[in-house]
């Protein structure tokens, strides 16, 4: 723990750093040594973009700049933490931050602070929590991050505690939570875990968020129908290659994200899980989708992005429920009739396809309000899509359009129209009624992407 003493001295060597010039090279005169920290920071930003366009390396300069910014982040520290040793009133803070103290121990004067509420540890030396802890009946949240002592992390009970965030811990496995009795979020982004910590977690029956983002795991055959509250699992940069079907076993699963990992396919079961409502695949290698994922009926979010599809399954109709469908960023060239039978949908994102034409049934989608179909290769849009009068978020661009039809100034709810990148020749005969048509739409209030200039150019 800090003592007066080592806060004056930190003090003191945060004062020496920003004075000495000659061993960092900062100050070449006495009145640029008193430069400020925010002034010498940018100062050394200049510096390593100058670097940079002179082809030099940046290696010490970005040395010296991270060496000022966690001298800042200490000196921030000490007289933060100082502060609180010195406050009257500690019973009546909701708040204590005592991030980058580099502290020992959890300081005496925090179990007097009866209203706290939240409590943000990141980045100290201790892995224990003193028992006394249980008695700050008002504690919900702690911040216990980038700790040092990840080999004795300890947790006295604490029934009212609701959310706790261990990421950058260095965890390679889990120690038991049945003392965190009401945990509802638990943050384990970060970490070393190699496994999903079903065991250690069988005791929090009210845990509904874990979040495993950035652990090595492998998804293996587990009792997973033992997190009986679980209604958000986190699985992205897992470098994930395959699910286990177990996982599936999630009674109440909602939210599912296997972001940026490697699943080339999905297994068959995921149906099993049916109160789910959101579900991304978002940066993967899927090529194909399993047929029971159109028999969720329940989902309302569909995350698909940045994938290696190429068709789009007819069953796509089954989610009636679904209010925005993200599949921009992968091959598909074909998009089924059926899919004007999401009649909930509102947000519908096609870009960065190989699509030419789009389905005659999108007129039937009556609650659509945006539809971005850019970078494409359109050649016409269909008049499905100009029946959409409610649209507020239309973009076309980089497709192979030679015009604009006159039925776009129709949409009353237009808040933005983006075609750039489109061949349209203003000089055709076809044209002439494009630029006024948007000057007309831009003095609506439609912003535009590009202004269209009303001079033809011969």
């Amino acid at each position: 723990m800090f003592t007066t003493k080592s806060l004056v001295m930190r003090l003191w060597l945060f004062t020496t750093i920003m004075t000495v010039s000659g061993g960092f090279g900062w100050a070449q005169n006495s009145a640029e040594s008193q430069l400020s920290i925010e002034q010498k920071q940018r100062q050394l930003r200049r510096e390593m973009v100058r670097a940079e366009i002179e082809g030099k390396d940046v290696s010490s300069i970005r040395a010296m700049f991270d060496s000022l910014r966690r001298v800042d982040m200490e000196r921030s520290a000490s007289k933060r933490i100082l502060s609180y040793a010195k406050n009257n009133r500690v019973d009546t803070l909701k708040v204590i931050d005592l991030t980058d103290g580099r502290l020992t121990k959890l300081p005496d004067y925090v179990l007097e602070a009866r209203s706290l509420k939240v409590l943000k540890l990141d980045n100290n030396d201790f892995g224990k929590l003193p028992r006394k802890l249980k008695n700050l009946d008002s504690l919900q949240r702690i911040y216990w991050s980038r700790i040092n002592r990840v080999n004795k992390l300890k947790f006295p009970p604490m029934d009212h505690l609701e959310n706790l965030y261990l990421g950058q811990n260095q965890l390679s496995r889990l120690p038991s939570m049945k003392k965190l009795k009401r945990l509802k979020y638990l943050d384990l982004s970060g970490n070393h875990l190699a496994r999903v910590p079903v065991k250690s977690l069988r005791k929090n029956k009210e845990l509904s968020q874990l979040v495993l983002t950035s652990n090595p795991i492998i998804v293996q055959e587990d009792k997973y129908q033992r997190l009986k509250a679980l209604e958000v699992l986190k699985l992205n940069k897992c470098g994930l290659q395959n699910l286990n079907t177990s996982l599936y076993r999630i009674p109440k699963l909602k939210e599912l994200q296997v972001q940026e990992n490697n699943l080339e396919s999905v297994p068959a079961g995921i149906s099993t899980l049916e109160h789910l409502t959101k579900l991304s695949f978002y940066k993967n290698k899927l090529n194909t989708l399993p047929e029971d994922l159109f028999d969720i009926p329940s989902l309302v979010i569909v995350d698909l992005y940045y994938n290696e599809l190429q068709v789009i399954p007819s069953e796509i109709k089954n989610l009636q429920k679904l209010e925005i469908l993200f599949l921009a960023h992968n091959k598909i060239y074909d998009l089924p009739d059926e899919i004007g039978e999401l009649r909930n949908l509102e947000q519908l994102y096609l870009h960065h396809n190989r699509l030419s034409v789009l389905p005659e049934s999108l007129d039937q989608l009556e609650n659509l309000r945006v539809v971005r179909v850019n970078d494409n290769y359109l050649h016409q849009l269909p008049k499905s899509l100009l029946m959409l009068a409610q649209l507020s978020d239309l973009d076309v661009s980089n497709n192979d359009l030679k015009t604009l039809p006159k039925e776009i100034e129709r949409f009353s709810e237009l808040e933005l129209f983006t075609f750039q990148g489109n061949e349209i020749d203003l000089n055709a005969d076809e044209n002439q009624h494009v630029a006024p048509m948007i000057e007309r739409m831009s003095k609506k209030g439609v912003v535009c992407k590009p202004a269209v200039r009303m001079e033809v150019i011969d």
